[in-house]
């Protein structure tokens, strides 16, 4: 609960509690000193945290701050202004009378009390312009002030530069009028005035005052300011104060300056909680002069390292269901977003407590306050426990990425309430009555790393219902300098697992400790940490985006539309009577109800069961297909190729025939029905208004325009022109070519020597045929043999009785703009369901692979071409077939 007596900021950053800023500060261990006393330890060993407040116009306010710090055990320093500034003659510190200051009675009492407080009072330095104001010589303004405030028993024995216009309008910094201040880059100069007088700057003697310092001589690793109602630390802004990532930021800082400006600041006054808190949301973003003074920026396409930037220009958007491995990832590592970046945070709870919020059972942050006494916790696990009831990145829209680690399922063992079923981690130490903790909760401990997997799974299909297409980072937190955890190494996995369940996930290896840099040694325990620098968790994001992280991100920036549907098959070779099911989880590329999930069942025995919170569902077909064994007009070489189906599709499709091999399917297969194809000009009207706003049909009429056309061909007298096409980039939707692709003409057969011709299949229900897209180019040879024309794309077709099946399907990197492949895939389309060859009699499916195959991107090209995502039970001949496929109701949009 938030203290009454605290104070807040709500102005271009947010902090909900000065209080829990200060307890930040005290928790990096370093000596809280006023300015003075840390001026006389300025030596490199020496350590101290300085709170500096220049207090412009808010009084009270500082008292306040005061009275605070004093309760923490904080000494701050207070800097106070004289009036002359912001075009005013008076202010709470007193008014200009003539050549003179007259000082207010309740600044004497305020200062006074400030100073009984332990805290110190210094000059916030104007003196230039109150001197030609008060037409006196800045020393002797000084020395009055100064005298002042020793009759009050208050000693001054220093100055913090004030940044008024005058200063800025005169291109000089206050300090400067100290000859202490003079620095290696100074230049001595005099600064004339427009009636025509000058000043020399570094003129004034401090120690002739009896002044001993200057507040921005003072030494700092880290620099912390509330300076135009921002939070900077070090440069960068941030939107939010979040505890544990200023935690982070201070690391193991040695010389930390704070300036806090009471002007910002409000008084809560028995309100409670400010009304802007809510989910903790930090934001970190690019300083205003970024623009300016940042290198020019390199693309995400051109970028071989991580670089995460939005085509829009704004922040990049990450929700972080983590901790301080995904936190210090990022804030460690700003150099790797060059538009700054915004971070949607929940910490500290396991993946299960989010599983809860999905079920519909909301944990209880009243219940979870009341068991624990959290008044007494220090003030990151306060954080850390108040945070584990937060679930916005459920919520979380328009983000670029979902990173997530595994500390929290690692760390955290869970009591389940017993009759609600929501589950918390408590720290025992801080329960407040052991008896009704046990009576209301059970202990169900650590999660399993299966239970891991399946919950992470779950959280990524929820966020991508709000942002399709949403990469997946998981990171790895490192134990090997935290023993107390060794015996969970094995969650070291969980991203691999998780990435063999869903498309777009990418994790980091585990390092080995050589490759691990410890921080903030000591942290956990003598010698003990988990934490690491900047360098190591660079590593980890660098192994993400190698393994497909930058492939994915480039689809992203560079516009392509095909960031919608996800369909995944969960399910990976379930036995039979296992008593499991494989979820079959679809996300709506529309707008969902808030908490709509679908989600259908596919038993091991086949049938199909919906389960769904939407009323937004579409069929998603279930047919059975025949491989056309033993027709009539099948050739003895027919069987073999069935055999073969039965092998390489026992991944796609169920086989009844074969019980003992009965399997759950490892993917689900894309089909185009050739009875919606019965109109082709109808099929391209659907696929015109249904996607991309007609964009394949515009590709296809300009690969016409432009002289392109499809026909078949032989494929041995292409084989230059095939390698050159598989050659012509070295990586494609589905990741680096590789294998058959990379061979060499002479590996593929060598150049023809004669002229081949296309031969047509001995059997209309087995067959393999090659269509490729071509255009002219006169003189064009292949080997030895001019063959005219140039072959830019092509599609290898292999019909398997009811089916025919894109067993490649390949475009020329130079020519891929063009539209060649969405000619070739239209045009294939048109001869396969207008039947009118005998080669395409009886076809029902045309087939591209599953929709787990080559990754999102792939997916959704299938998409766009009309292929939908099916479930296919297949049998060797027509007998098993009569009764044709059934329709089941699950989960489906295919329109963008």
């Amino acid at each position: 609960m938030m203290n009454a007596n605290d104070l807040y900021m709500d102005g271009r950053a947010k902090v909900a509690s000065y209080r829990m800023f200060l307890e930040v500060l005290l928790e990096t261990g370093l000596p809280s000193l006023t300015h003075k006393d840390a001026w006389k330890r300025q030596g490199a060993a020496d350590t101290y945290c300085c709170v500096r407040h220049d207090v412009d116009h808010k009084l009270e306010v500082a008292l306040q701050m005061a009275r605070i710090e004093h309760e923490l055990g904080v000494r701050a320093t207070y800097f106070l202004l004289p009036p002359g500034d912001y075009g005013c003659d008076e202010n709470y510190y007193g008014s200009i009378v003539g050549q003179y200051i007259r000082q207010n009675d309740r600044l004497r009492e305020v200062a006074q009390e400030i100073a009984g407080l332990g805290h110190e009072i210094g000059l916030h330095n104007d003196f230039l312009q109150l001197s030609r104001k008060l037409r006196r010589v800045i020393p002797d303004v000084i020395a009055e002030q100064i005298t002042y405030f020793r009759g009050a028993q208050i000693p001054i024995s220093g100055s913090a530069s004030h940044g008024s216009r005058f200063a800025r309008t005169h291109q000089l910094s206050n300090y400067e009028i100290f000859t202490e201040c003079l620095r290696t880059k100074s230049v001595p100069r005099d600064i004339t005035f427009e009636e025509g007088d000058a000043f020399s700057l570094f003129s004034v003697r401090m120690q002739d005052l009896g002044l001993e310092y200057e507040a921005y001589s003072l030494k700092r690793d880290i620099y912390i300011s509330d300076v135009g109602s921002r939070m900077i630390v070090c440069g960068e802004h941030f939107d939010t104060f979040v505890p544990t990532i200023f935690s982070d930021l201070l690391g193991s800082a040695r010389k930390i300056i704070a300036l806090i400006h009471p002007d910002w600041w409000k008084a809560l006054d028995g309100q409670g909680s400010p009304k802007f808190i809510a989910a903790p949301v930090a934001g970190l973003a690019v300083p205003q002069n970024a623009v300016e003074t940042a290198p020019a920026e390199m693309s995400i396409v051109d970028s071989p390292t991580p670089r995460f930037m939005r085509a829009d220009g704004k922040p990049f958007r990450i929700a972080v269901r983590g901790d301080c491995c995904s936190r210090r990832a990022i804030v460690l590592n700003k150099q790797l977003f060059p538009r700054g970046v915004e971070l949607i945070i929940n910490e500290k709870s396991p993946s299960a407590c989010f599983v809860d919020a999905l079920r519909g059972v909301l944990s209880s942050r009243q219940r979870g306050l009341e068991l624990s006494d959290v008044a007494t916790m220090p003030a990151t696990l306060k954080h850390y426990y108040v945070g584990q009831f937060e679930r916005s990145v459920l919520d979380a829209e328009n983000i670029d990425l979902l990173l997530i680690d595994t500390y929290a399922d690692m760390n955290f063992e869970l009591w389940r309430h017993r009759s609600e079923g929501w589950s918390l981690w408590i720290h025992p130490k801080f329960v407040r009555r052991r008896e009704e903790l046990t009576e209301q909760f059970e202990s169900i401990g650590w999660m399993s790393l299966t239970e891991s997997v399946e919950a992470t799974c779950r959280i990524i299909d929820h966020v991508r219902l709000k942002n399709p297409d949403v990469p997946v980072v998981i990171l790895n937190q490192p134990v090997e300098y935290y023993p107390k955890l060794d015996k969970r190494r094995e969650y070291y996995r969980l991203g691999e697992l998780v990435a063999a369940e869903r498309n777009g996930v990418y994790f980091a290896a585990p390092l080995a400790k050589d490759d691990l840099d410890p921080a903030d040694v000591g942290s956990c325990g003598p010698g003990l940490t988990l934490h690491f620098t900047g360098a190591t968790y660079l590593k980890m994001l660098e192994n993400a985006w190698q393994r497909g992280l930058r492939r994915h991100l480039v689809r992203r920036e560079t516009g392509d539309p095909s960031a919608a549907t996800s369909v995944v098959l969960a399910g990976r070779d379930v036995q039979p009577n296992a008593g499991t099911v494989a979820r079959l989880a679809v996300k709506s590329p529309t707008t969902p109800a808030k908490g709509a999930e679908i989600t259908s069942r596919v038993t091991v025995g086949g049938a199909l069961e919906l389960t769904s919170t939407t009323a937004a569902v579409v069929d998603i077909p279930r047919v059975t297909v025949s491989y056309r064994q033993d027709s009539p007009e099948c050739v003895p070489a027919c069987s073999a190729s069935v055999d073969a189906a039965f092998r390489s599709f026992a991944q796609y499709f169920t086989h009844p025939e074969i019980a003992a091999t009965n399997v759950v399917p490892r993917f689900t297969p894309m089909l185009i029905a050739t009875g919606d194809v019965a109109s082709f000009t109808a099929w391209e009207a659907h696929i015109r208004k249904s996607f991309s706003k007609g964009e394949r049909l515009r590709e296809k009429r300009k690969a016409i325009s432009q002289g392109y056309y499809v026909k078949q061909y032989a494929s041995r007298l292409f084989i230059p022109d095939i390698c050159d096409i598989n050659h012509s980039k070295p990586e494609r939707s589905g990741g680096a070519m590789r294998g058959a692709y990379l061979r060499s003409v002479e590996e593929m057969g060598g150049a023809p020597k004669v002229r081949y011709e296309v031969k047509r299949p001995a059997c209309p229900y087995h067959w393999g045929l090659t269509f490729g897209t071509f255009i002219s180019d006169p003189g064009h040879m292949q080997g030895s043999v001019q063959v005219d024309e140039r072959l830019v794309a092509y599609i290898s077709l292999r019909r398997i009785g009811d089916l025919v099946i894109y067993s490649q399907i390949l475009g020329h990197g130079d020519h891929l703009k063009q539209g060649v492949l969405v000619l070739l895939h239209h045009e294939v389309i048109q001869w396969v369901s207008e039947q009118r060859d005998d080669l395409t009699r009886g076809l029902r499916f045309i087939m591209y692979g599953g929709a787990q195959n080559g990754g999102e991107f792939l997916f959704n090209w299938k998409r766009r071409s009309g292929f939908t995502p099916h479930m296919v039970s297949a049998f060797r001949g027509l007998a098993d077939t009569e009764a044709g496929g059934s329709r089941a109701t699950a989960g489906l949009l295919v329109s963008e």
